[in-house]
């Protein structure tokens, strides 16, 4: 028992000396304004390993958890989108065939902006001149040119 009661104040000693620390530490940090990380031309740099911490791939509003998907909080401020008739009609005719018209369902490359909510990494690696996207969903790779202008007419793939 002497040991047990020996640790513990070892422990309480060190709580109260990291603890201060940590207050002290914690002063000076906030007090230093966050910096956007740069690029060494002088752009944000979103280089790096990223993924999605939501279940905005299923429903970018609140819901439920179901066989369809996670319960989640949504993405859209305030919970609500102000749909009119008509999208309220379009959304429902989508959320009815989804097992047969849903890209994720048929396992083929979701597009813009879904591919960014799916739950895998996405890596990001940027230059002057292109910001490449590696999805690890697919496989997939999106290249956004900078200061290029848009090839004239449909894009062919």
């Amino acid at each position: 028992m002497p040991a047990v009661a020996a640790a513990m104040g070892t422990a309480a000693i060190a709580a109260m000396v990291l603890g201060s620390l940590d207050a002290a530490g914690q002063a000076a940090a906030s007090a230093q304004p966050r910096t956007v990380p740069r690029a060494a031309y002088g752009k944000p740099d979103f280089s790096g390993i990223w993924q999605v911490m939501n279940t905005a791939n299923w429903n970018i509003l609140p819901h439920a958890a179901s066989k369809d998907g996670p319960a989640g909080m949504g993405v859209v401020e305030g919970g609500e989108l102000p749909y009119q008739p008509w999208a309220v009609q379009k959304r429902d005719e989508n959320y009815k065939n989804r097992l047969t018209a849903d890209t994720d369902a048929r396992c083929f490359l979701p597009g813009v902006p879904r591919i960014m909510y799916e739950p895998f990494p996405i890596q990001i690696s940027q230059t002057p001149a292109v910001v490449s996207m590696f999805f690890e969903y697919e496989h997939a790779v999106r290249n956004v040119y900078m200061n290029t202008p848009h090839p004239p007419g449909p894009i062919e793939w």
